[in-house]
């Protein structure tokens, strides 16, 4: 697998708990995945004919076609809801991810059929995230002791899950991690307390304090931290730019104003946020990102927003020097109501984006016109909020 490939494709989410009921996954596997092709992944909550959620959840993998349809390579049912699910390098196996607490990470073959699990730790919770070595051998996911108030890094055996080492990550609540070398990883400490007796419910509103931290793999230390200057806005979803910087999707988790929420890091310029001057635009962002992806083979990133029902491509411009002009860094922005995972194309070119409903939506990155085509992968559910 090419370097570049891998540290586009490698961000993922983890959770879910083993029950004897899994056993009993129904799963549909139509036709036989294509390696040629790019391959969606996304998890979903099933819904009832007014579109009312239920307490049922599953995952579906589709590649597109020559028609501009999709082909379903497999959909199977999973115990909890789904905050990302995303497909083993080799292409053989699907990680399951769920935010709830007290859920387990757990491994399935493409067909549905439950191969490893790893249940939380003592006093603790997974929070999402998690990515593959280089070499494929290990798995890097993001967890929190809630009676320290300490986020961790796992490192973990790719094949059976087993735990390998424990770190700090540098901060708290650990969300969204992806390499940003082949040495760093790049850690988003969202600054939130939470605790399983009181499920996703913020126990430290007035004392958020978020952070970015690269960790050094080999020596296994806090390499550098780019501390996230405002109280409550919180640091969550990241990915690395083809130059190595840091894009950063950030939230603000209180109702009293709505600051910048997108941010490019590296060591030279420091932390920078976007259009901080563009208080329309915080607005109708309501404070909140989502899925965060770096457009390959080029200088943008594009961001997903459920809650103000906008998505938006941005410019990072965070090298250019005082003598140079500042351009905007807000590139474009589409209102698409419920956007919510992103998954862009090997060359940069296209991406599809997921609708509320069970839709898919496509978008050409260089004119940055959506296909007026929507299509509907299945009736009745509900996207989960990112695709793998």
């Amino acid at each position: 697998m090419q370097r570049r490939h891998f540290l586009y494709s490698s961000s993922l989410a983890c959770l879910l708990p083993l029950t004897v009921g899994l056993a009993a996954c129904t799963s549909t596997y139509s036709k036989k995945l294509d390696p040629s092709k790019e391959v969606i992944v996304g998890g979903y909550s099933e819904t009832d004919q007014h579109g009312n959620r239920l307490d049922r959840y599953g995952v579906i993998l589709v590649q597109p076609n020559k028609t501009g349809t999709f082909d379903i390579i497999s959909d199977f049912s999973v115990p909890d809801e789904v905050h990302l699910a995303t497909l083993f390098p080799d292409q053989k196996s699907i990680l399951i991810c769920s935010r709830k607490p007290g859920a387990s990470l757990l491994k399935y073959s493409i067909k549905g059929e439950l191969e490893a699990e790893l249940a939380p730790l003592n006093n603790q919770h997974f929070e999402g995230h998690g990515i593959f070595s280089i070499d494929e051998n290990h798995l890097y996911v993001t967890a929190s002791d809630f009676e320290l108030h300490a986020g961790h890094l796992l490192k973990l055996n790719s094949q059976d899950l087993s735990l390998i080492k424990e770190y700090s990550s540098g901060g708290v609540g650990p969300h969204e991690l992806v390499w940003q070398s082949e040495e760093l990883i790049a850690i988003a400490n969202t600054g939130v307390l939470t605790h399983p007796e009181s499920g996703r419910k913020i126990l430290n509103l007035d004392s958020i304090h978020s952070n970015i931290v690269l960790f050094n793999t080999l020596n296994e230390t806090i390499d550098h931290q780019w501390p996230v200057p405002q109280p409550g806005l919180s640091a969550r979803h990241l990915d690395r730019m083809e130059n190595g910087d840091l894009v950063i999707g950030c939230q603000y988790k209180k109702q009293d104003q709505r600051p910048a929420c997108v941010a490019f890091a590296n060591k030279d310029k420091g932390l920078v946020f976007a259009d901080i001057n563009n208080e329309a635009l915080h607005w109708g962002m309501q404070g909140y990102t989502a899925s965060i992806k770096s457009i390959p083979k080029s200088d943008r990133a594009l961001i997903s927003n459920p809650r103000g029902h906008l998505l938006t491509q941005w410019l990072d411009n965070v090298r250019l020097t005082a003598d140079e002009p500042l351009t905007t860094q807000l590139v474009s922005q589409q209102p698409i109501e419920f956007n919510k995972g992103l998954k862009i194309t090997r060359n940069g070119q296209k991406a599809w984006i997921t609708k509320g409903a069970g839709e898919i939506l496509s978008l050409d990155l260089s004119s940055h016109q959506l296909n007026k085509t929507v299509v509907k992968i299945k009736q009745n559910i509900w996207w989960a909020n990112h695709l793998g």
